[in-house]
């Protein structure tokens, strides 16, 4: 009886010990270059006002490019602009690029950052100030009864591949691959 169950026991331990050890993650810098890759890292501050339903935020965004040539731009995806979630919203108050002023459009739902100087292996920091107003919607952007879902609340930047720039319209059903 004793021998049963050491069995199972024995192999839940190493399964369970396998699931657990650490394995290293890659850095970012490290993927594939050849594929024209922008690394970036975030930081925001942003506070919640349930009472007017916006969010209210600051973050900083720093590109590293890797992508084989100098960038001049950048674009940022502002789901919450998407006809799904109107009459909600994401306002673009100011835009830097390095702690000054930078030129940015705003098209449907993208951002677009000009003015940019980002050499090959070289890094900017993106400060973008936003408020983005939630919905009330029963989504995965917006407040019903005592719920708020903040869904990509804050402006994400785009892919960026071998093409360059990837911005595609809100996708209501998830992501869509390309081929």
């Amino acid at each position: 009886m004793k021998s049963r169950l050491i069995v199972p026991l024995l192999v839940l331990v190493i399964v369970l010990g396998a699931c657990t050890k650490e394995s290293p993650v890659p850095d970012e810098r490290e993927e594939t270059t050849e594929t024209g890759t922008v690394s970036p890292s975030y930081r925001i501050n942003a506070g919640y006002d349930d009472e007017s339903g916006t969010v209210t935020g600051d973050m900083a965004v720093t590109l590293h490019n890797d992508t084989g040539r100098s960038l001049n731009r950048a674009f940022f995806n502002l789901w919450p602009e998407a006809d799904e979630f109107s009459p909600g919203g994401l306002t673009i108050r100011q835009v830097a690029v390095d702690g000054e002023a930078a030129g940015y459009e705003v098209t449907d739902t993208a951002l677009e950052v000009t003015g940019l100087s980002i050499p090959d292996g070289g890094a900017a920091e993106i400060a973008i100030d936003f408020t983005a107003a939630v919905p009330d919607l029963k989504h995965r952007f917006g407040r019903s009864g005592g719920q708020v879902s903040l869904g990509n609340w804050f402006p994400v930047l785009a892919v960026h591949d071998a093409r360059g720039w990837v911005t595609h319209p809100y996708f209501a059903d998830g992501e869509r691959m390309e081929t």
